[in-house]
């Protein structure tokens, strides 16, 4: 299946049939075409992302890679993975802060 992405990120219309892509399921999503008319193989540019986080030195997480394609497909924004990615970030911030408190007062 392919899908157009715009400059709306999940709000263009599939390539194949005109239909709304919302009407899509995202899964489903083989190829994207780009704003600038590239088509990006989806696996393709999973592994490449996975290859370089790896090379890096990281190891992404299932929900990592799945993030990812949920970016790639349209399926969350940028902005909407900024969020999520703050929001994660908040998370182990909080729990370092609550192991160091226990550690420091015992409670």
């Amino acid at each position: 299946m392919w899908i157009t992405i715009g400059s709306h990120f999940g709000r263009g219309y599939t390539a194949e049939k005109g239909l709304d892509e919302r009407m899509v399921a995202m899964t489903d999503v083989t190829h994207v075409l780009a704003d600038d008319g590239r088509i990006i193989d989806v696996e393709q540019a999973l592994a490449a992302i996975e290859k370089g986080q790896q090379l890096a030195g990281h190891f992404p997480s299932a929900e990592d890679m799945d993030a990812a394609r949920r970016i790639l497909t349209g399926e969350m924004s940028p902005a909407e993975a900024e969020v999520d990615l703050q929001q994660a970030l908040d998370a182990i911030v909080e729990r370092a802060r609550a192991r160091e408190h226990t550690a420091v007062h015992g409670h």
